[in-house]
């Protein structure tokens, strides 16, 4: 038999039993995505807009009390933030003053809750805070988990 020259015994069966377990798998993929429509078509359209939004022209960047005082304190602070400004580099997108390491009190407050140092910033970092949005600036700081940071 001429059709029959080259084609392997029992390999049918395995095909067709692929191609049964490719549709079984198209046909729920197909009712998951029926059945999640809503949810499933807003998702991707988040993600969509997300992957298609522009990338920033800079990475954030501002000045960081770690790196030069390992700490620092209100009047630091405050005259580094004022440096950025009349540089100009706040205007060039320096825009960020983080407080590092060394701001926190030695203790929690009596309801458990983290605080700043008074000796360091006696003003408070609420006022900071708003002093350094006066000027244009976004302020940050860092904890980390533990008691010594």
């Amino acid at each position: 038999m001429h059709h029959g020259v080259g084609r392997r015994r029992g390999t049918g069966g395995a095909r067709r039993a692929a191609r049964a377990l490719i549709m079984t798998g198209a046909a729920a993929a197909a009712t998951v995505a029926g059945l999640l429509g809503g949810p499933a078509i807003a998702a991707t359209a988040q993600a969509t807009k997300a992957a298609n939004a522009p990338v920033a022209s800079t990475p954030p960047m501002g000045y960081n009390t770690w790196y030069q005082y390992h700490g620092g304190n209100e009047s630091v602070v405050l005259a580094q933030a004022r440096a950025l400004v009349s540089t100009g580099l706040a205007t060039a997108g320096y825009e960020f003053v983080n407080l590092d390491d060394g701001w926190l009190a030695a203790t929690r407050t009596a309801s458990g809750a983290l605080t700043w140092n008074p000796r360091l910033y006696p003003h408070g970092l609420p006022w900071l805070a708003g002093q350094l949005h006066a000027m244009g600036l976004k302020f940050g700081i860092y904890a980390a988990i533990g008691n010594q940071t």
